[in-house]
């Protein structure tokens, strides 16, 4: 176990014994009781397990609300742990989830509430493909693959849900229109990232020592407000690639590694209001960026305030920001 602080939080208990959880690793220990049911389960009312389930359990029914009570879904690293498909108006909430391909799968299913589950060694903790309007709030997830995934799914709205130590935090793939807000993502490899996914509103959120806090790829559109991005094990703050027209306003990328906010290969986003502290670069403009305004920035005790490379200086609005601390405001790179 690597030898970071861990600060016990105890969940709802579990028949027989309590687990826990261990943040920020997020380390779930399980109990091991028999399991009363195994093989897969159908459910067509609303329902609360009573006791520990090995095997899938399948919503086959609209708005119904299955419990779990705090007991434990275990599975043997193959298909959903839940599964939906075609649904609405149905809440999965109060779940331990374990050793599934998805822990929850949502596939082709609307007004979803997933609430209060705990996630762990899962491909995707909570996978949503072809989804819209639903609502994924007060999560735990950890040693998953990709803790929140969402794929080709619009208008939902992630809230309050912590992720630790999975591959991805929060991944919105081809996916527009949502609201991801009030997250934490940390020791992850990417807290946050997006990809084809244009539209989408993150809102004060918080990033922490992930090797990139917030990754944006070929997704244009984008807000970014009032979010942290922090190390001192992070890589990049914000990290914007082949992305154009975002918006990041009153966000703070402080102690990351490399740069606070990085463009490259990125044009028309306005980057104005936020607070870059004691990255190596507080902003760094790199190859093929242009039409970009960074602008009225508070920068601080960096290496460099503004690397930019000299090819495209003339292309980007740097001019008003506010510079403090020992650094130098703005490095000019003539080998790019």
């Amino acid at each position: 176990m690597n030898a970071y602080r861990l600060r016990l939080v105890r969940l709802a208990p579990l028949k027989g014994q309590p687990f826990l959880l261990l943040v920020p690793l997020l380390l779930l220990v399980l109990p091991s009781p028999g399991y009363a049911s195994t093989d897969a389960l159908n459910i067509t009312v609303s329902t609360t397990l009573t006791e520990d389930h090995a095997g899938e359990i399948i919503i086959a029914a609209d708005d119904i609300t299955l419990d779990c009570a705090g007991h434990t879904i275990s599975g043997t690293f193959s298909g959903p742990g839940v599964s939906l498909e075609g649904r609405t108006g149905v809440t999965i909430q109060n779940c331990a989830i374990t050793r599934f391909l998805s822990g929850i799968r949502l596939r082709a299913s609307t007004d979803i509430m997933i609430i209060s589950n705990v996630m762990t060694q899962n491909t995707d903790g909570i996978g949503v493909f072809l989804s819209h309007e639903n609502t994924i709030m007060n999560n735990l997830a950890s040693d998953n693959g990709i803790a929140f995934y969402l794929s080709g799914s619009e208008r939902n709205r992630l809230t309050s849900n912590l992720s630790g130590g999975d591959g991805i935090g929060y991944f919105l793939d081809s996916s527009n229109h949502n609201i991801v807000n009030r997250n934490e993502a940390r020791f992850d490899t990417n807290g946050y990232k997006l990809v084809s996914s244009n539209g989408n509103l993150l809102a004060d959120n918080k990033a922490e020592n992930n090797n990139t806090n917030y990754l944006l790829q070929f997704s244009d559109a984008n807000t970014l407000g009032e979010n942290t991005a922090s190390g001192p094990f992070a890589g990049d703050g914000f990290h914007i690639f082949a992305s154009h027209n975002n918006i990041l306003n009153e966000n703070t990328a402080r102690d990351n590694m490399f740069s606070g906010y990085r463009l490259i290969g990125s044009n028309g986003n306005k980057i104005a209001g936020n607070i870059a502290d004691n990255n190596k670069d507080g902003f760094s403009i790199e190859a093929n960026s242009s039409s970009n305004e960074v602008i009225l920035n508070l920068i601080s005790a960096n290496d460099h305030g503004i690397h930019i490379c000299k090819s495209i200086f003339k292309q980007n609005d740097t001019i008003p920001n506010s510079f403090s601390g020992p650094q130098q405001a703005i490095a000019i790179d003539k080998t790019c």
